[in-house]
């Protein structure tokens, strides 16, 4: 007998304080990722005021290397001082070189009940997709995903991804960019989705790769 089909929900919650990761309204290097940080704790407590009684348990946070770091310390800092916070709230690192179950090899399964999919932009869905494949399908746990922005696209793919998963799957964004606010473009030969920019369009929100713009010397 086949499993039932998983259950899954977008909850998007506009904040003022994601336009100081647009329009190169904040510099790059620590001030970047002190922002990303801050519009991290404040969407999870957005969630957490919604929907507390989805965090019950012990509760792992998957940091994904680099532009989800930020994002995964934010979470974790409101997890920690909520009163609807969860009994543990851990980070564990994926391991992103990696392919398959190795992704999550560092998570504790039999003492996870939450497992949170954490990234600061979701392009394509791509690697969110590639961690909800390492969960094992014997576990009987909540699945989230929790991002700064994500593209339409990227909801999509997880959303088809998630169907097919026992788990129940919940997705979190301060912002969903329209198809038509992001656009292919290619680097060296190498085809990039970019959230947030069409040039068609005349459209750049100059939504920088987190990692790379918080590893930036500041100016």
């Amino acid at each position: 007998m086949s499993a039932a089909p998983s259950q899954t929900a977008a909850h998007i919650y506009p904040l003022n304080s994601f336009d100081d990761l647009c329009f190169g309204n904040t510099g790059p290097g620590p001030d970047y990722g002190q922002a990303v940080r801050k519009h991290s704790a404040e969407l999870a407590g957005a969630y957490l005021q919604d929907f507390p009684q989805l965090l019950q348990g012990n509760t792992t946070i998957i940091s994904i290397p680099r532009g989800g770091v930020l994002t995964a310390q934010g979470l974790q800092e409101v997890f920690q001082t909520s009163a609807a916070a969860p009994s543990s709230v851990n980070i564990v690192t994926s391991h992103i070189k990696t392919a398959g179950a190795s992704l999550l090899r560092d998570v504790d399964f039999g003492d996870t009940s939450t497992l949170i999919i954490c990234d600061g932009v979701i392009g394509t869905g791509k690697t969110i997709v590639d961690h909800m494949k390492a969960i094992p399908p014997s576990w009987q746990g909540i699945v989230h995903v929790f991002a700064n922005a994500a593209s339409a696209l990227g909801l999509k793919t997880i959303t088809q991804h998630a169907v097919q998963i026992p788990q129940d799957v919940s997705i979190t964004a301060g912002r969903v960019f329209a198809d038509d606010e992001c656009e292919w473009v290619n680097c060296g030969g190498k085809n990039v989705y970019f959230v947030g920019y069409n040039a068609a369009k005349g459209l750049d929100y100059k939504l920088p790769d987190f990692g790379d713009h918080i590893s930036a010397p500041a100016p």
